[in-house]
Formats: C-alpha cells, structure tokens, sequence
C-alpha cells in the first residue's frame, strides 16, 4: 500500500538525498507538496532529541495568507497531514506550530519578515516556502527586491557562519508550474531540468529544481468528469502534466525585416524595443533596441530615469494607446517567452 501511495504523492527523501542548500520543487496540482514536506518536518521533530528538537518555518508570501493556516485559532496547516500522526497532536495557532504542546515550528509572512531581525531562531533546521511562484499579473505580486528579502530573511533564521557546529539550514520552495519568469528562478539563473527530473545548479551545485509530474495522479485525474470536460485544453497540461501555465509560444515569434522602430521601454533594469511591422500590423517586443531613439518610457518608477516617462501616467498619449489597443486585439508578438511574461506583467498594471 505505501509503494503505490508514493507513486502518487511526492516523496521528499530523493531531492533531499543531493544534500542541496535551495530546493526548487515544481510539481502538478494535487501533487501532495506541501502534504510531502509537513509530513517530512513532523517526522524529523519526532525523531529529534527532546533537548534539540527539530524546528522548521512555514512561509508564505503575505501575512493575509496565513490568516486561516497558522495565524487564526485552530489554524489548519496541519488538518491533511494530520492523519499520518494519530497517536499526537498538531496545531497551528497564533502562527505557533506545535507537535503534543511542543514548538515545532512558526508560520512567518515574508512581507514582514524584516521584524525578524532581532530573534532568534536556533533551532531551525528547514524552512518550507509555499506557492513561491505566483502569476504577477493578478491581484498579488511579487515583493519589491523579493530575492533580497528572502536573504534577508534565511540570514536571520539560519545566521551562516554563526555557529560552525550548527548544521545549514535547508530550504524547500514550492510550487505549480505557473511560469518560469520568476524573480528566483532569475536571480540564480535556473530553469526546469532538461535530462530527466533532477537537476542541480550553481557553482557548487548547491540548488535542485525538481519536476514533479505524478503520472499515476495524472491519469486517475483524467478520468474524472472534469478531467474529460478539459481533455486537450492547456489547463490539462498546467494541471496534469506540470507543463508552465504561463509559458506556451503562441504569439512567440521574431521580428520581421520589415520592421521599424517605435519606442524604447525600461523595465527590471533592461532596455526592451517596441518594433512595428506596417504591412502586418503587428508590434513586437524585443531585446533589440535603440539606445539614441528619443521616445522612451520606464514600465515601474524603480525603472524611471532621467529623460523617460511613466508608461502608465502616458496612457493617453497615441504612441501608448495604439501598442495597448494592438495587445488586447491580438497584435502583439514576442521574440521570446520571457518577454511576452515581462509585457504581459507591465500591461496589467493599472490598464
């Protein structure tokens, strides 16, 4: 019974067998993630000595997402997971997590993390981030220099170099598919795994990203009702094969020879170039782009500089108005996946 139960649910023992210091885990709806890893830090608390007990952090990007799990009474962080643990009691309260009365964790929002800085946190032995990839084009977004917050706040759970007879404090990120133009995945240049479903980076190696796709689940999902009403849709493939929700190629393209310049555009510190092709009447976005053209404009007011304007404060303007009108018509392409996720993001905010 326990072998077909891992052929459905992620199992964190082999990630964590490469000893890597940042775990990337991606994986399908219903994969059993978060499940996977609670399981994971309430067996490691158990088999810890009650002088050293194990203790691990449950994170979540915004304090409004802790509400229900760890903040308010009787939170249900632990209500799934709970039936691996009959013979002990769990309970998430106040953002206390506690295993038969014992502290054997602590629910912290990453946006008020800084608050941190003068606890301590000694042992700490795993912090779990979950849904650290969000579509930053909805209602939540990323912090503002979320990467550098994140650092800021494994610095002060984990305090590196500290204590040389402190063992590192492991971190497990995770996640659905939803894209891959992340800040994280940015800063430490990652990408999904190529040759099967492991794959490390760094310098030392030190990072694993991990491609959860649970065929056995997949199929059982499949053949339910919805599973047929969406068969062959790209939500079956985000949903059921883990394939990135917001990275498909459809608009991707390079730009004509035809084309001619229309205007810069300054977004996360890097120039982009707005082409148009009058014969298609198509836009595209591009890496290319011109540094002398005088119409320029910054996406975010981190990217204002001198010489540019806002691009949401020059809506009305014709330049603006007609790219706006040829996305929301269909007449934008992209030279890459990446772009079209940048333009996308800087066109949901405030249109």
């Amino acid at each position: 019974m326990a072998k077909k139960k891992d052929e459905l649910w992620w199992n964190p023992s082999r990630p964590a067998s490469y000893h890597c210091l940042l775990n990337y885990i991606i994986g399908n709806r219903g994969a059993g993630k978060t499940y996977g890893a609670l399981k994971r830090e309430i067996t490691m608390f158990l088999k810890s000595p009650k002088s050293n007990r194990h203790q691990f952090l449950y994170v979540r990007r915004l304090k409004v997402e802790l509400q229900k799990l760890t903040t308010a009474q009787n939170g249900r962080l632990f209500d799934a997971v709970a039936k691996e643990f009959p013979d002990h009691v769990l309970k998430a309260e106040g953002d206390l997590l506690t295993c038969d009365g014992e502290t054997c964790g602590f629910g912290i929002a990453l946006s008020t993390a800084s608050k941190l800085k003068s606890d301590t946190f000694p042992n700490v032995r795993e912090i779990i981030f979950d849904e650290f990839i969000i579509d930053n084009t909805r209602i939540y977004h990323y912090l503002p220099d979320e990467v550098t917050k994140f650092h800021d706040m494994y610095e002060t759970v984990a305090r590196p170099g500290n204590d040389p007879n402190r063992p590192d404090t492991i971190v497990w990120f995770l996640s659905n598919a939803v894209t891959i133009n992340n800040p994280y995945f940015a800063e430490y240049h990652l990408s999904p795994p190529i040759n099967g479903d492991i794959q490390r980076f760094g310098k030392a190696k030190d990072m694993l990203v991990q491609n959860v796709v649970n065929h056995s689940l997949s199929e059982r999902k499949k053949s339910t009702r919805f599973g047929q009403m969406i068969s062959g849709s790209h939500y079956e493939e985000y949903a059921y094969e883990n394939q990135w929700l917001m990275d498909d190629s459809r608009f991707v393209e390079r730009k004509s020879q035809r084309c001619t310049y229309y205007m810069s555009l300054r977004f996360k510190d890097q120039w982009l170039g707005i082409w148009y092709d009058q014969l298609q009447m198509l836009f595209y976005v591009s890496l290319d782009y011109d540094p002398q053209y005088p119409v320029q404009y910054s996406a975010t007011l981190d990217d204002h500089q001198p010489n540019t304007m806002l691009f949401r404060k020059a809506k009305s303007q014709s330049y603006i108005r007609h790219l706006v009108d040829a996305y929301e018509s269909g007449g934008v392409r992209y030279e890459s996946v990446k772009l079209k996720a940048w333009f996308r993001e800087i066109i949901g905010m405030g249109w």
